[in-house]
């Protein structure tokens, strides 16, 4: 009777140890990936940011290839930092480290919309570049726009 309990304990144990450590890993990785989520949202929220995207929309839509290359530096800057946040934000959902569906309920709209309207800049730089920047940024709006998020 004792070497059935021994046994049982042993067999039971690895099974036991295995199942606490999957569950502690997802808890853990669920945590941090709202915590990035926070953070990225204080980001996007952020003073700057909003007025990088409202200059997407005013300053971008309906500009022609001629019209984008006279830009001022300063206005380009603040454009290319807006981007590259929302590239950033793109990187962290395709690496898993965000949930999709908390960008997209959360920001969904206004991402999509802030890309849209950055399409004829990121066009331009691609002719100046040779290759397409923010490329994550585009993938990621695709991706919502599939989901059912309706551009602002």
């Amino acid at each position: 009777m004792k070497s059935l309990a021994s046994s049982l304990l042993a067999l039971t144990s690895p099974l036991v140890a295995t199942a606490i450590a999957v569950w502690g890993f997802r808890r853990a990785n669920r945590a941090d990936r709202v915590r990035v989520f926070f953070d990225l949202y204080q980001r996007y929220v952020a003073p700057e940011q909003r007025g990088g995207r409202r200059l997407l929309h005013a300053e971008l839509t309906g500009r022609s290839p001629e019209e984008l290359r006279t830009l001022p530096v300063e206005l380009r800057d603040q454009i290319g930092a807006t981007l590259a946040t929302l590239n950033a934000i793109a990187i962290a959902c395709e690496g898993g480290h965000v949930d999709l569906t908390m960008i997209a309920d959360s920001m969904g709209r206004s991402y999509c919309g802030a890309v849209a309207a950055a399409k004829p800049y990121i066009d331009h730089l691609q002719g100046q570049r040779g290759y397409r920047p923010y490329q994550f940024a585009e993938r990621l709006a695709r991706r919502l726009i599939e989901q059912g998020v309706n551009p602002a």
